[in-house]
């Protein structure tokens, strides 16, 4: 099997306990919460959390930041690639390993390996290969992390060739050009098949963590927008989760203006408190925060509003009245007054903006 299939295999929440006691780390479970002191820092009080959402069991450390799945905390453990830590992962849990890597498997380890990858006093974090189907790569970009400073990051950029027994890299720059998409392409486009939402966010990082949780989610490479993503997301139902602050909605807009003429909806998700974490603060940061859950993001998706509808409304006076809600035309529109039932003190243009197209 492939080493993705190998991970998730694996990925439950009873082998993931068994991995971090092997380890060492004392587990306390009590009613449905399992937790510890870190094994990554030192602390008294336990931060350290396991759950089971989405697409299998991971970690999470509310004190230091540090999160993952079985294999990751492996890696953090011992220092191994990834396939040496699946590897490492199985023979733990005294399952035999029938481990096949792909050829993508493959260039990941050796760049995990290799001294040409690495940069003086930072770690490889992660790597994110963009495809444009299933089985064909265009580049990949490689995230460090400084050693004795978290804040601080580097991004490496490769064209992946096709050498045919193995994928190979070339700088982008003596490369040539490779082919644009955005990340996580073919499970957005058998989502949007699907008619299921996407989720679009500001990193790599966050679909990965919105992908942890069962959703699918995009992001583009650079804030440099082109016709290919365009064409990409035609029809699709975008959920729009972006960071804080100016360069956040910046994004926001650059986004929304090359896609509100070729998708379904485009709904713009508001997570309460985000604002109070900072600027360019974004969705993995928010779920950081104890207390923030899966639950909550999706209740907070639910009362998302679309930007398309309330585009609508430019040209609409809101005011409130002892009554309810009175929206009221302005110059460029009829005539006509309606009056909404209130329920609550926010205005949901898309429960509204139906009694607008029919009183117009």
């Amino acid at each position: 099997m492939e080493l993705k299939e190998a991970i998730q295999n694996i990925k439950s929440i009873d082998n993931l306990k068994r991995i971090i006691e092997y380890y060492g780390t004392n587990l306390i479970t009590n009613s449905n919460t399992i937790k510890a002191n870190c094994p990554i820092h030192g602390e008294k009080t336990p931060s350290f959390y396991l759950n089971d959402e989405g697409s299998g069991a991971y970690y999470k450390c509310f004190g230091c930041g540090a999160g993952g799945d079985i294999i990751n905390f492996i890696q953090l453990k011992e220092g191994l690639a990834t396939i040496e830590a699946t590897k490492k992962a199985y023979d733990i849990l005294g399952i035999k390993c029938d481990l096949k890597p792909s050829k993508l498997d493959n260039l990941k380890n050796y760049i995990e390996t290799n001294k040409f990858y690495k940069l003086d006093n930072y770690y490889i974090e992660d790597v994110f290969i963009y495809m444009v189907e299933a089985d064909i790569p265009s580049f990949l970009k490689i995230k460090y992390r400084s050693v004795s400073n978290r804040s601080k990051k580097e991004m490496r950029t490769y064209k992946i060739v096709d050498n045919g027994e193995y994928f190979k890299t070339t700088t982008i720059a003596s490369g040539g050009e490779y082919e644009p998409t955005i990340y996580n392409y073919p499970a957005v486009k058998k989502a949007i098949d699907k008619k299921l939402n996407i989720y679009f966010v500001e990193g790599e990082k966050d679909v990965k963590t919105l992908q942890r949780l069962g959703l699918t989610a995009t992001t583009i490479y650079s804030k440099k927008w082109l016709k290919t993503y365009t064409e990409q997301l035609h029809d699709a139902k975008i959920v729009f989760i972006g960071d804080t602050g100016k360069a956040g909605e910046e994004f926001k807009k650059l986004v929304y203006g090359n896609l509100k003429n070729v998708v379904k909806t485009f709904k713009v998700v508001d997570l309460p408190n985000i604002d109070a974490l900072g600027d360019n603060a974004d969705v993995t940061d928010w779920l950081n925060i104890k207390g923030n859950t899966k639950e909550k993001l999706i209740e907070a998706i639910k009362e998302s509003w679309d930007l398309k509808v309330s585009e609508k409304w430019a040209n609409v006076d809101i005011k409130e009245s002892k009554n309810g809600i009175v929206v009221t035309p302005k110059k460029t529109l009829k005539n006509f007054e309606i009056m909404l039932k209130r329920t609550d003190t926010t205005i949901h243009f898309n429960e509204i903006s139906k009694q607008l197209e029919i009183n117009t």
